[in-house]
């Protein structure tokens, strides 16, 4: 063979070789996941709410109360939720269990107004004389005089344990222990006066008294953002102690007397399984601050819901919680 068809032949099994080796695919990589994998995105999560919130959530200024019916609108039996945005943190996973279990879901809340009626502000100063809520007091007799109407077998009620409170002296309760206790009498007070005039209103209705969720203290977003995936759970996680208001939950469990038909849901391990609140967690994301759930984990836990409302069916027994969340539920 000449020696210029033997140099294009080896010229032609080299570039054969070259064009093998480049469309070869690479080694498999193990996969290593990113804050973009979170369900919502960090970035997202601030508006990660329930998709009533722009129906018939009511604003700071509004008093007259929009109310959102939802779930399986058709059904006989009927659950009212009445509070602020803590209440509301509930909704997504409140509408799949009112679909599933053919419940008729009425939702009345409003930013920063609890259902029991505390001398609530908006005032941020724990000096200056406060000035009272007073949009959120004519909301919320406005939602009471309604309920009745329909004629609920169920009724919620909840709100923030972080709310602001006017104390005797006309500011905002501070953080001494003598403030503390003051301001858990205002709450087990105001809750047993609301549990009083539902009894009166709807006298057959099992009402539940649901305990705040737990409190990061601090917006744990970025750091879920800034962790690293598989470990965020762990590095963004903070204490149960810092998370719950435990005397503010003894007096909603003592007020509860006011009513003989009212009970506790207590939520509590669905954010905090161990000694310690989880923010993130199989590919969810918990939080979209330090005080609300996304509305995607919050729909992860219509399973419960649908418990609560099978047990308030049920002659309730004399333990004043007729539901706490299992550690097994999001663990």
């Amino acid at each position: 063979m000449p020696q210029i068809a033997r140099t294009r032949l080896v010229l032609a099994a080299a570039l054969a070789v070259a064009a093998l080796v480049s469309v070869t695919p690479p080694a498999a990589q193990a996969f290593v996941p990113t804050a973009t994998t979170w369900k919502p995105l960090p970035a997202d999560a601030l508006y990660d709410l329930p998709s009533t919130y722009n129906q018939c959530h009511a604003r700071v200024p509004d008093t007259d109360p929009v109310a959102c019916v939802v779930g399986d609108t058709a059904s006989t039996k009927t659950v009212v939720l009445i509070g602020d945005s803590h209440a509301a943190n509930w909704i997504p996973g409140l509408i799949l269990a009112a679909t599933k279990a053919h419940w008729r879901l009425v939702l009345y809340t409003k930013t920063t107004c609890p259902a029991m009626p505390v001398n609530v502000t908006l005032t941020v100063s724990l000096v200056a004389k406060a000035t009272p809520y007073y949009d959120c007091r004519r909301w919320r007799a406005n939602v009471l005089a309604k309920v009745a109407s329909w004629k609920p077998n169920v009724v919620l009620v909840g709100g923030s344990h972080t709310t602001r409170i006017i104390g005797l002296d006309g500011v905002v309760f501070r953080t001494t222990p003598s403030a503390r206790l003051q301001r858990d009498a205002a709450w087990k007070k105001a809750t047993a006066q609301l549990l009083s005039r539902l009894k009166k209103d709807v006298p057959k209705a099992v009402v539940l008294v649901l305990h705040d969720t737990p409190i990061a203290r601090q917006n744990v977003v970025p750091c879920v953002a800034r962790a690293v995936y598989a470990t965020a759970g762990d590095t963004c996680s903070y204490p149960v102690g810092s998370a719950v208001r435990r005397t503010i939950r003894a007096a909603e469990v003592a007020a509860i007397a006011a009513n003989p038909n009212a009970r506790v849901v207590d939520s509590f391990h669905t954010v905090c399984p161990t000694t310690r609140c989880i923010p993130a967690s199989k590919g969810i994301l918990r939080y979209r601050n330090a005080g609300h759930l996304t509305a995607t984990f919050s729909r992860t836990l219509w399973p419960m819901w649908v418990e609560v409302l099978k047990r308030a069916e049920l002659p309730l027994t004399p333990d004043p919680y007729l539901y706490r969340a299992p550690t097994s539920l999001t663990a």
